[in-house]
């Protein structure tokens, strides 16, 4: 992404053409030369080269780690939100920064692999990521007012012609705990500055950071998807991505982004721009450990299960009932269960282990099941 498009290159790319072609293109940091004629014009505007050896970028998320002292004194304040600076609001200046409108910018996330994801700002003076202005005489459609703050940041998620994905990542305040439940809550936008959405992003929790020597994909299965209806299509307007996942423990990064191939996703119309691209902005990334104030057990004589039905004989009704894989990807939810009464296990799981999580009368209890 960039700041604007010059009024020549906005006239050509309105016409087809691209005097570029058949030429090497390289990215914003130089990282991924290809032939220009093997891939679709990214809507790259004016940005400044800014080149990272691969050791500075493996460096970096160690690095990042260090900063998040500041972060975790503003976290225990609130005692809510596991993802530091999740608006992307610190810090309140950027002034002399070699890389000008990069993700690292909003310390302490990152960018696990060589793309390069983008930082925006509606305040110019801090001069922390792409400066948008609703009186911008060239491209006022590029303006978007973020969902909190000043700030938010934007990847691809899909680029039509090639394999090119980026993703947004970042160390927690804390390691998860195992067998907690946690909710993430994402602010995002398919942004109609391009013509795509696709049908699913993803959000994986690893306990080490991730450093992908490319611009493709993470070939990593995500704890959380979010699955669009067909598409995850709020455009000009933020929306709410919101996933659960237990914890096996000791994860401790969080990473966003597409984890389908771009052959083989899904995606729908939101413009008829002519970048033929899926990039979403972000804003207000929360993760909250919702069991957070109670007490863990294993399962005692309430809660059984014989391989067809889990069964609550407590005196009180169940307030939830999670099941997750072994991988601790939650496969389904069911709020409010009566006691006395049974649930179905859904009989289109695989064959495979499984974990139910019961939360009630201020604990939550833990039961194993085989699924045949």
């Amino acid at each position: 992404m960039s700041h604007q498009l010059a009024k020549a290159d906005e006239q050509k790319l309105n016409k087809g053409t691209d005097p570029a072609r058949n030429t090497l293109h390289a990215g914003r940091g130089g990282e991924h030369p290809v032939p220009q004629a093997d891939r679709k014009r990214r809507a790259h505007l004016h940005v400044p080269m800014v080149r990272q050896t691969r050791t500075e970028k493996n460096n970096m998320p160690k690095a990042l780690l260090l900063s998040l002292n500041l972060f975790a004194l503003a976290g225990m304040a609130m005692a809510q939100n596991l993802v530091p600076n999740g608006s992307f609001e610190e810090p309140p200046s950027c002034v002399g920064t070699p890389w000008a409108y990069a993700l690292e910018l909003a310390v302490p996330w990152f960018s696990p692999s060589t793309g390069t994801p983008d930082l925006y700002t509606i305040d110019s003076i801090s001069e922390c990521g792409t400066s948008l202005s609703v009186d911008d005489p060239i491209n006022p459609e590029l303006f978007r007012v973020p969902f909190d703050g000043d700030r938010f940041a934007g990847f691809y998620a899909f680029n039509d012609g090639d394999t090119l994905k980026e993703y947004c990542s970042v160390p927690l305040l804390v390691g998860l705990l195992a067998g907690h439940t946690y909710r993430l809550r994402i602010r995002y936008q398919a942004y109609s500055a391009f013509r795509y959405a696709v049908d699913q992003l993803g959000a994986l929790f690893t306990q080490d950071p991730i450093s992908l020597d490319g611009w493709g994909m993470i070939h990593m299965e995500p704890q959380i998807t979010f699955s669009g209806d067909p598409f995850l299509n709020q455009a000009d307007d933020w929306g709410v991505l919101e996933g659960f996942m237990v914890a096996l423990g000791g994860e401790a990064f969080l990473t966003i982004g597409s984890f389908v191939p771009n052959d083989q996703v899904a995606v729908g119309e939101v413009s008829g721009s002519n970048y033929t691209s899926a990039y979403y902005l972000l804003d207000g990334v929360e993760l909250q450990d919702i069991t957070v104030g109670v007490v863990e057990q294993s399962s005692g004589p309430a809660l059984t299960c014989n391989g067809e039905h889990i069964s609550w004989s407590g005196i009180a009704p169940l307030m939830q009932i999670i099941i997750v894989d072994a991988c601790g990807r939650m496969v389904q939810r069911y709020d409010r269960v009566p006691m006395h009464e049974s649930i179905a296990i859904p009989p289109w799981l695989p064959t495979g282990t499984y974990i139910v999580n019961a939360v009630a009368e201020g604990r939550v209890e833990h039961l194993r099941f085989f699924k045949d």
